[in-house]
This record gives structure tokens, C-alpha cells and sequence, in this order.
């Protein structure tokens, strides 16, 4: 029945034989040694963006075991059938330009018309076959032949198409690469081409060639990981740059009332969210007090949020009238923010005649505490997120408000936040939440309801919510 067969074989040990195959020994120790060196530094690193390295430590180290499988010194130190060592050598030679492509692929992309992953496939589909066939034959020697040779060329000429023919602008590290396969082809061609009695030649020209292209490799990873240290920290200082102008637009005092107690709440779900409030307070009897939440996280909603500050400081004479001011914000907005649109809700407080003025652009209505209940059926505004139509109309809605009532604003974020079994906390929770827990002061009310959500939701206390979370209580004196 066909399959594995090993044999045994052992040359005559001589001094000349000695000192011929110490240095091809020497190489493929070394090899395994920096491909391991490689491996354990992309452990260290466990970062997605940088399987480079991985590939690069594959790679290293099955040629440096297809070096050592070669070297008739190890074949003699260690006690195994010879062919052992012959279907090592097959394996790597099917494996590794499969990982050097993968590598490659890492700073020249998959090339024009996806070339180079056709090309992965091509030598993926060969191998498997290849190794399949050498095993179930007994013959390792299959995978060795002219089909291999004429796979190598064609990965050079897809790769030379790429660089020449598709005039792609090769970075640095990709030339740095180039250079050092391009000394490795010459070296394989000049062992296989030139005859013997021109130059002397032998394996230890290939193997100096292939420790060059190693080398090459070694510098491309290594400045391309220093250059992705260098931008990941670039970009996490733009974070915190945009986080302090995010928190700088945010109202840094709260308003000072007889009329109330204001006690506002924000989480991001990021370094930088996309909820925004502020307040306008005119005097101790009248504030106005808006809350917006940004279809969107990073620096495009802090950019967003800066521009609502704007829209919003500049139409403060709308105030007590808050469907004119949604109106007018919308129409400042719609057609600067890229397909992006903004939730909003305005409250306009009037302690003077004790009425709530409320226009909502898509917002999610606000709650009443009012008789130890919480309920948002008094607020029935409804309307178009801001910056999908133009000329969106908005309703204005009043209600009035009672010594003792309680007003919450929030961003959705509180309500859709999803539990391990997929469920939405949902608003009638939060509701039942509210209503059990209405002596809570203002200042800890928010901080509780946040707290039952997370713990609902099975996040630890370090772990971020589905969203950005927005919560303003407003306690009437």
C-alpha cells in the first residue's frame, strides 16, 4: 500500500567533508535562531495590523530548517531515516513562498487585478496538492521538480509586473525588499547557469544571498513597524487633542437656579462621542437647555458637535421658541455633514408662568417624574432628524411643570443597550428604574440608572456601553 517509506543513509565522515558543511549548518542554526527572534517579538506586539512579522518568522525559520534538513552534518548528529529529512525539505519548499507571498503582500498590497492573491492561490492549491500526492506516494521528491521551478518564475514575474508594467509606486520598504530578492535570484541563477570552470561556485553563494535577503526583510518589517508605532501614537494624540476640544465645548459650570437643580451625565463610548448638550440660561426664571446626539464617534461627530455649539450660540435670540430654533439649526446644518444626521431635543424652561416649551428632532422623548411616576406620554413632539431635508418643519409642544416634578433628558444610548441574550434594555425598564428609585438625589440618580444598565447589559465597570450616554436631570425647586 503506498505511503511514507524511509531509509537510511550515512556518508563517510572527512575533514574536507567537515569543513564543507559546517558553514550551510551554521546558516540554518542561525536562521531558525531569527526567525524565532522575529516570532517572539510578534507575540509581543499581538497586533493585528503587524502579521507581517509572523509571516517574516515562518518564513525565516522553514528555510532555515529546509538549510539544516540539507546539511549532511545534522542528518549524521541526529538518529532518524534520511528521508525524513527529504520530506522537510519538500514541505518547506511548498510552504514558504505560499508565507513569502503573504509577507510581500504586506507592503505591496494584492496588486493589480488582485494578482498577487490569484498568485497565493495558485501556490496554496499546488502545495496542498503536492505535499498530498509526495505523501501518499512515498515520494517526496515529487514536490521538488520542474512544476516548482516554473511556480518561482512565475511569482518573479508577477511580482516584476507589478513593480514595471503596473507602475506602482513601490514604497521603501517595498524597494528595500526588491533589492534583496533581486541578489537572491541572482545568486540561484548563477549557481544553475554559469558552468563550473568559469567561476567557482557552490551552495554558500546562494545561502550569503539569502542571509542578505533575510536581512532586507528584517529592515523593511522593522521600519514598517516603527512607522506604524510612530502614526498609531500620531493618531492617539489627535484623539486626545480632539477629546480636550470636545470637552472644552461642553458647558464647563452648570446653571445656577432657585428655579432648579441641573445635574448633567456623559459617557462616551469612545475617546471622543458623538453626544453634545449645552444650556442657555437667561436669568433665574428662564434656561434653555439642548441635547443632541450625532449619528456618528470619532473626530468627524467632535467636528459635528462644534459646529451645533456654533449654529446654537449664534440663534440664541430663537430660544424660547423651540421649534423656530430647530428649524433654524437644521437649515444652517443640512449639506455640511456628509450623510451624517443629528437626533435633537431643545427644552425652553419658563419658572416665571411654570411651562415647559419642547420641540424634538428625532429625539427620543424626554421623562416627567411627576407624583412618584415616571412617564414620557406629556411629551408627544416628534419630527426629522437634523440635516436630512432642509426646510423640515418642527412642532412646538408646552407643558407645565409643578414644584417637585423631575425631568430627565437622555440620548438613546441608555436605552439601546443589548444584554448577552441580544435584548434592548429598552425604555420601560428605564422607566421602572426612574419611578423605584425617585428619592435619589440629582446629582446620584444618573450614576444609579447608569449602573443597573451596565450591570443589565453584563459589562464590567471598565467596559463601555453600545453607544454614547447622555443623561440631564432636572429637578424643579
Amino acid at each position: 500500500m503506498p505511503g511514507i517509506g524511509f531509509s537510511r543513509h550515512e556518508p563517510m565522515i572527512t575533514p574536507e567533508f567537515w569543513l564543507e558543511k559546517q558553514p550551510e549548518f551554521l546558516l540554518g542554526f542561525l536562521l531558525i535562531v531569527i526567525g524565532v527572534l522575529t516570532g517572539l517579538v510578534f507575540l509581543l506586539k499581538r497586533k493585528s495590523s503587524e502579521l507581517y512579522l509572523l509571516y517574516l518568522a515562518v518564513f525565516i525559520v522553514g528555510y532555515g530548517a529546509r538549510v539544516l534538513a540539507d546539511n549532511e552534518l545534522l542528518r549524521i548528529s541526529v538518529d532518524v531515516p534520511q528521508d525524513f529529512w527529504e520530506y522537510i525539505n519538500a514541505t518547506a519548499t511548498d510552504i514558504l513562498p505560499a508565507v513569502f507571498i503573504l509577507f510581500l503582500q504586506s507592503f505591496i498590497g494584492w496588486g493589480w487585478k488582485r494578482s498577487v492573491f490569484w498568485l497565493l492561490m495558485v501556490w496554496i492549491a499546488y502545495g496542498v496538492t503536492a505535499i498530498a500526492i509526495g505523501i501518499f506516494t512515498g515520494s517526496p521528491h515529487f514536490v521538488v521538480g520542474s512544476i516548482n521551478e516554473i511556480l518561482v518564475i512565475l511569482i518573479v514575474v508577477v511580482l516584476s509586473f507589478n513593480r514595471f508594467l503596473a507602475r506602482r509606486r513601490p514604497t521603501r520598504e517595498g524597494r528595500i525588499i526588491e533589492i534583496g530578492l533581486f541578489l537572491f535570484i541572482l545568486a540561484v541563477l548563477y549557481n544553475n547557469l554559469v558552468p563550473d570552470d568559469i567561476f567557482p561556485k557552490g551552495t554558500t553563494v546562494e545561502q550569503i544571498a539569502f542571509l542578505i535577503f533575510v536581512c532586507c526583510m528584517i529592515y523593511a518589517a522593522i521600519r514598517r513597524s516603527t512607522n506604524t508605532e510612530r502614526e498609531y501614537h500620531a493618531i492617539l494624540h489627535d484623539l486626545d487633542t480632539a477629546r480636550l476640544i470636545q470637552l472644552a465645548i461642553l458647558p464647563q459650570t452648570l446653571p445656577v437656579s432657585s428655579s432648579c437643580t441641573v445635574f448633567p451625565t456623559y459617557i462616551p463610548m469612545t475617546q471622543i462621542g458623538g453626544d453634545f448638550y449645552t444650556f442657555h440660561q437667561v436669568d433665574d426664571k428662564h434656561l434653555g437647555i439642548l441635547v443632541a446626539d450625532i449619528s456618528g464617534h470619532g473626530i468627524p461627530a467632535a467636528l459635528l458637535a462644534s459646529m451645533i455649539k456654533v449654529a446654537f450660540n449664534s440663534l440664541v435670540a430663537h430660544a424660547d421658541r423651540p421649534a423656530l430654533l430647530l428649524e433654524s439649526v437644521n437649515q444652517a446644518l443640512t449639506g455640511q455633514m456628509d450623510n451624517e444626521f443629528i437626533t435633537t431635543a431643545y427644552l425652553w424652561f419658563n419658572f416665571a408662568d411654570m411651562t415647559l416649551h419642547h420641540a424634538s428632532a428625532g429625539h427620543p422623548a424626554p421623562i416627567l417624574v411627576r407624583n412618584g411616576k415616571a412617564d414620557d406620554k406629556s411629551f408627544i413632539a416628534k419630527g426629522i432628524p437634523i440635516g436630512i431635508y432642509e426646510n423640515t418643519i418642527y412642532n412646538n409642544e408646552i407643558i407645565e411643570i409643578s414644584h417637585g416634578d423631575r425631568i430627565i433628558i437622555y440620548t438613546d444610548g441608555l436605552t439601546e443597550v443589548s444584554n448577552p441574550r441580544g435584548e434592548l434594555y429598552g425604555k420601560e425598564r428605564l422607566l421602572t428604574g426612574l419611578t423605584d428609585n425617585r428619592h435619589l438625589p440629582v446629582e446620584k440618580i444618573s450614576d444609579h440608572i447608569i449602573g443597573k444598565v451596565s450591570t443589565w447589559s453584563g459589562r464590567g465597570k471598565s467596559e463601555s456601553l453600545d453607544d454614547d450616554v447622555t443623561v440631564i436631570v432636572i429637578d424643579v425647586s
